[in-house]
């Protein structure tokens, strides 16, 4: 016996799990300290934990549980700590891990790097930081207690039904932690039949433990789905068997495939293990089907705890895989489920092996797992900072603004950052997250707030009266929540532009269109008090211009107020598209010229029926990087590609035509005209370019487009270039 072994066995057998825990919790801590020792926020964060701060925590009637976790954090004051109490169910799981494999491993230092190397593996990496979307981490923790719990007791003997019953209790509290986890009250019932088939109970617990669990357990699960606050949103879930395949292959492959592009060694190492590990299994299932058909070589006790495990995994994986399997958006923390227990469950089939390993070779395999295990923090934490390094260092920059202006923003003000390209933000420019975001920076409950780019300044921020949610802050089939909106009127309000590169900057102001005309809103205004009048003076060089989409035609910046509807064209062009090639568009307009492109397109053979979404269609007369134009059954679809944003325009008569109208001042300002209202476009718009003819994929479309193009100041033949070849830019 080795001296690490000795030093080992000394230990108390509740030492290694603890310690087990408290390093999980310290690496964790040391990997991701930025992310979680300051008040940076993601996605639901930022209002649920903002909330917990100033006391008023709001739960979700399907996953209760992450709440409580927040509101006993809270009593703190501290987003940090409450942040941190994610890593408590990381620590859980290390050791529950451990003590799983206790029955099944001798060597106690393989076990711990086993347990340390799936609760490290990088899957799912803003979980230690993102608390409400950590729910799938909670359950896991959970539920691994609870076969802990049932392997031990299956394997002494002693307290087996007292192990039973406290699953079900621990698998419906998990319930309650997570969506994931709505059918998990099924799994000890399940565990207890794989118990009865590797021998470990008797017969008469399918009759009377895993018949009225079972029930239960459905019970619960339809409950929960019922009220699961996704169930009714439109285009959440869905059913068809392809969709579940497909989220059966991500939740396998997912984990591995995000390695691939910034990890690539780490790719190739953990995809090579994984088939090791299938293989190994694979061993071990034939040794298994031997043992049970042929009945030659009788599996030891060991062998049947072993495969007890590893059936008592696949059904828990399979179970937390359940919910998510109609989920038309799979998320990757989604996986966390998925991984964890499948990892055990291959690792405790492929220990069958290990009873004839030198104990030297377990020594040096437990050596690789607990390298493996550092190199996965590494791999976790720089691949948190690809995904929110850029959100945090901006966040910092709004931190340092909230720390030095906040006693300066007057009672009940608004405060927005705009953010330039480069930078980051968690919050989606959605009114409740920012707002909440932005009382959380100042220790203020009494602020509104709006943090976004700055691209997505495109609708009229403006809402009679605040609320963190109403139909005020969605698009009109409800398809789409607008970025950018959550303002009120009547609070005064201070809007700071943060560029990269730039300094901390200071409160700017800001310009919004009223009629033909800017009105600005200086620093600590309120937009009632600044009116819709014409000011007196030009508008500041400082000033942001606010940019909604505006009934008619936008007329400023030294462009004729009749423009562009009185422009007479100089260059006109038509273009029979046959529904197979492509024209690519450019307009070499000088810059600071007005300018406009009126685009008529008319189809050559009208729509009759719905279209559905395929490779070849719908079809598509144009595309370029800010737009995308679609026919469909009764109108065209444009999607203004920076914002998501979607303009209907009802088919022009029978012949089915459209008319979009492009315009602006070449390198100072576009918009595009289209069914009576203007929208802002990127400025490079012409410069860019348009595919005429065809759009994404195999979608083409069959008709006429002309081209009328109208410029001010001097012109040049050949502004308007057009040329029938492909252009790979704009895929």
């Amino acid at each position: 016996m080795t001296r690490q072994s000795l030093r080992l066995s000394n230990l108390p057998g509740f030492a290694i799990p603890a310690i087990l825990f408290l390093v999980t919790v310290i690496a964790y801590l040391a990997f991701y300290h930025d992310f979680i020792l300051s008040t940076f926020l993601i996605e639901d964060d930022n209002r649920h934990l903002a909330r917990g701060i100033f006391h008023q925590v709001e739960t979700v009637n399907d996953s209760p549980g992450k709440f409580y976790v927040i509101m006993l954090g809270s009593l703190t004051g501290s987003i940090a700590f409450v942040k941190s109490l994610t890593l408590v169910f990381f620590g859980l799981s290390a050791a529950f891990i451990y003590l799983v494999l206790k029955p099944l491993i001798d060597s106690r230092l393989l076990r711990a790097g086993v347990a340390l190397f799936i609760t490290t593996f990088p899957v799912a990496v803003d979980q230690p930081y993102f608390l409400t979307g950590a729910h799938p981490t909670m359950g896991v923790a959970m539920v691994m207690g609870a076969l802990a719990w049932v392997t031990l007791s299956l394997h002494s003997g002693r307290r087996i039904n007292a192990a039973l019953v406290g699953a079900v209790i621990i698998s419906v509290v998990a319930f309650r932690f997570s969506p994931t986890m709505f059918l998990m009250p099924i799994a000890p019932a399940l565990w207890a039949a794989a118990g009865v088939l590797v021998g470990k109970l008797g017969r008469k617990y399918l009759l009377f433990y895993c018949v009225p669990v079972i029930l239960l357990g459905v019970l619960l699960a339809w409950l929960g789905y019922q009220t699961a606050h996704y169930t009714s949103n439109s285009n959440w879930s869905s059913a068809p068997e392809a969709s579940v395949f497909t989220n059966l292959i991500k939740a396998v492959t997912q984990p591995f495939l995000r390695l691939k592009g910034h990890f690539g060694a780490a790719f190739v190492v953990y995809s090579a293990l994984a088939f090791v590990m299938v293989g190994l299994s694979a061993i071990s299932a034939i040794r298994v089907g031997r043992a049970f058909n042929a009945r030659k070589g009788p599996l030891t006790e060991p062998d049947r705890m072993r495969l007890f495990v590893f059936l008592a995994c696949a059904i828990a994986g399979g179970l937390a895989f359940g919910p998510s399997a109609l989920a038309a958006n799979f998320l990757d923390r989604y996986s966390v489920t998925v991984v964890f227990f499948t990892s055990l469950g291959l690792a405790a089939f492929a220990s069958m092996s290990l009873p004839r390993t030198a104990p030297r070779v377990l020594m040096g395999i437990a050596a690789i797992l607990l390298v493996a295990s550092a190199w996965n923090m590494s791999i976790r934490s720089d691949a948190a900072y690809l995904r929110h390094g850029r959100a945090l260092a901006t966040h910092q920059q709004m931190s340092q603004i909230a720390h030095r202006d906040a006693a300066l923003w007057p009672q009940n003000a608004q405060v927005v950052f705009l953010l330039g390209t480069g930078e980051g933000t968690t919050t989606g420019g959605l009114n409740h997250w920012s707002t909440w975001y932005v009382r959380a920076l100042a220790g203020r409950d009494d602020l509104l707030g709006l943090v976004g780019f700055d691209k997505w300044a495109t609708e009229d921020p403006f809402v009679d009266a605040y609320r963190d949610h109403g139909d005020e802050y969605w698009n009109a089939n409800h398809s789409r929540r607008l970025k950018m909106v959550g303002l009120e009127r009547d609070r005064p309000t201070f809007v700071y532009y943060i560029k990269r590169g730039d300094a901390l900057p200071e409160a700017i102001p800001v310009a919004f269109p009223a009629g033909d005309h800017l009105v600005v809103m200086a620093p600590g205004e309120t937009r009632a008090s600044v009116g819709d009048a014409r000011p007196t003076g030009p508008v500041p060089a400082t000033a942001f211009l606010w940019r909604p989409a505006q009934k008619g035609f936008v007329s400023r910046a030294g462009c004729a107020g009749e423009f562009p509807a009185a422009r007479v064209p100089k260059d006109v062009r038509t273009y029979s598209t046959a529904g197979g090639e492509r024209h690519d568009m450019r307009a070499g307009i000088p810059e600071g010229a007005c300018f406009s492109l009126e685009i008529v397109g008319r189809p050559a053979t009208p729509v009759t029926g719905p279209i559905a979404n395929t490779i070849n269609t719908p079809p598509m007369p144009m595309l370029g990087n800010a737009l995308a134009v679609s026919q469909k059954d009764t109108y065209y679809s444009v999607i203004l590609r920076d914002t998501g944003e979607e303009v209907r325009l009802v088919h022009g008569g029978d012949d089915q035509t459209f008319r979009i109208v492009i315009y602006g001042k070449a390198g100072r300002w576009a918009e595009m005209y289209a069914g009576g209202y203007s929208y802002p476009l990127p400025v490079s718009i012409l410069k860019d370019g348009l595919l005429l003819g065809k759009g994404f994929r195999e979608r083409s479309w069959a008709g006429a487009l002309t081209l009328a193009l109208a410029v001010d100041g001097d012109w040049k033949p050949g502004m308007l270039d057009v040329k029938d070849e492909r252009d790979a830019r704009l895929e």
